[in-house]
């Protein structure tokens, strides 16, 4: 909550900082991604966590299946024994995604558990990366320094608003709403790339090049300033902030 009442003007900054690195159109990379129960809900107003019905209705409505299959997955992954696993909301948004992807594991078929719903994402894409970042042990910087070289500071690339991909993943691959995209860039770089909370730099000269199917340098040109800027200054923008800012003389920001 401090950070929240502390908010810098995030989008002027990167704006600036876009300017100051020559950044027009975002780059693409080349990776290609893998691949009702009534209960009662009560919600924690002291640390205002979802319950874990809550959740499955979240992530339900996210991926589009029914509640009641997300249920019994759950009970049967887990022996009916759901309240002893650690990381509760992992495994809810794991078991959905997995029944998004692949219901013939468990037995199902897609038109069976699926329902239609219009679900948008609520969060700032900043917010969405630090909560999925968190969730899945990665470093929330570098992911957002490498949507930042994706689609820009303003994160408004056709790839980003069309195909809900902020990553560059495929460099086309469509995700049904702009969370399940960001959560399949999370599990990418946690699966497939082997990002740690404590990744940092060397790890982006790691995948510079099977990222940006190129030498990576221009790719990395873009990325690293963004990832030490966000070390410094990592807040979120809000939506009034969107608006463009044209100050090619200011020269208030620094890069390492």
């Amino acid at each position: 909550m401090e950070k929240k009442k502390n908010l810098l003007n995030l989008k002027k900054k990167f704006i600036l900082l876009s300017m100051a690195l020559g950044i027009g159109a975002a780059p693409l990379s080349n990776i290609n991604a893998y691949a009702v129960d009534t209960k009662t809900t009560q919600t924690s107003e002291e640390d205002n966590e979802m319950t874990y019905p809550e959740l499955v209705t979240y992530y339900s409505k996210m991926f589009g299946i029914k509640e009641e299959i997300i249920y019994d997955t759950i009970d049967y992954k887990t022996s009916g024994l759901f309240e002893s696993v650690d990381n509760n909301e992992l495994t809810i948004l794991e078991t959905t995604r997995e029944l998004y992807d692949s219901p013939e594991m468990y037995g199902y078929d897609r038109d069976s558990i699926s329902f239609n719903c219009d679900y948008e994402m609520k969060m700032e894409i900043e917010e969405a990366v630090e909560k999925y970042a968190n969730l899945y042990g990665v470093n929330k910087e570098v992911a957002l320094a490498i949507v930042y070289c994706e689609c820009g500071s303003d994160v408004d690339s056709a790839n980003y608003l069309e195909n809900n991909n902020p990553a560059g993943i495929g460099p086309f691959n469509y995700y049904r709403n702009k969370e399940v995209g960001v959560i399949e860039f999370m599990k990418l770089l946690k699966d497939d790339c082997n990002c740690k909370e404590d990744s940092g730099e060397g790890f982006l000269n790691a995948i510079a090049s099977s990222y940006s199917g190129g030498t990576g340098e221009h790719w990395l040109s873009l990325t690293v300033p963004f990832y030490y800027y966000l070390c410094d200054d990592y807040y979120y923008k809000k939506p009034e902030l969107k608006e463009k800012h044209n100050k090619k003389d200011d020269k208030s920001y620094k890069l390492r």
